[in-house]
């Protein structure tokens, strides 16, 4: 898959020649596409989060209760729990997106990428811990 200003783009491993279509039905800017244990999950900064059906091409919003829109990443863990790290700080979700809770503030930093190691979850931040 690629992401980029307008929408997600797909093309069939395996192919000689690769042709990119679009698939996606955002027409905006893609920031981000994060691999899950259930599918996968693309970003688009500002207007939230979007998680694949696999094997259909439909893509369903995965934000529609979470306080902030401003996705800037995705981690789903062994478990099926969900973590988003925005502008505001990570969130979490035990019930595949449907509430969330704020499990770490962001107290003026970003975190740009969430990384999970055996029962450990890791943050990157802007300007450091």
């Amino acid at each position: 898959a690629l992401g980029s200003d307008s929408g997600l783009y797909h093309t069939r491993t395996g192919a000689e020649k690769p042709v990119w279509e679009n698939e996606f039905f955002l027409d905006k800017r893609i920031s981000d596409i994060f691999p899950g244990t259930t599918g996968l999950y693309t970003t688009s900064y500002g207007r939230g989060f979007y998680k694949e059906v696999p094997g259909s091409n439909i893509w369903i919003p995965m934000n529609n209760n979470l306080q902030d829109k401003t996705v800037i990443t995705v981690l789903e863990s062994p478990d099926k729990m969900l973590f988003v790290g925005c502008k505001s700080g990570v969130f979490k979700s035990t019930n595949g997106g449907k509430t969330w809770k704020l499990v770490l503030p962001a107290s003026g930093k970003m975190f740009y990428n969430l990384a999970i190691s055996g029962k450990m979850i890791y943050a990157v931040v802007a300007g450091g811990c």
